[in-house]
């Protein structure tokens, strides 16, 4: 079973991550842009191992961030797999997302099990 475990900054809310553009529709916010960008320098200086086939992933954000927790697992997914550590997110079978005292504020954790 391969596994691991991110510590990134806190992946902005779905609500603020797009806008729509009168010239080049959906476009994703600064805010978006920069925590990509960020979180994927990240990633990848971790070099955490690819998984291959069905996984469950984790994100933890901090106990006392504001929002909701549900609009933010998506971007943080999307994110691995366009780097190439996780597979296509339809091999994701179990996406949580909760909030957990650990978790500084500002940051966010991510654990990533493949499931065999």
């Amino acid at each position: 079973m391969t596994s691991f475990r991110i510590e990134l900054p806190l992946v902005p809310s779905l609500n603020n991550a797009y806008f729509n553009s009168k010239w080049r529709g959906r476009v994703s916010s600064l805010s978006t842009v920069e925590w990509k960008e960020e979180a994927g320098w990240i990633v990848l200086q971790a070099k955490p191992p690819k998984i291959e086939g069905r996984y469950r992933f984790t994100l933890l954000v901090p106990e006392k961030m504001r929002g909701d927790v549900s609009n933010r697992p998506k971007l943080a997914e999307d994110l691995f797999v366009s780097l190439g550590v996780t597979p296509d997110d339809s091999m994701c079978v179990e996406m949580t997302c909760r909030r957990d005292a650990s978790v500084p504020r500002g940051q966010c954790v991510v654990l990533v099990e493949s499931i065999q």
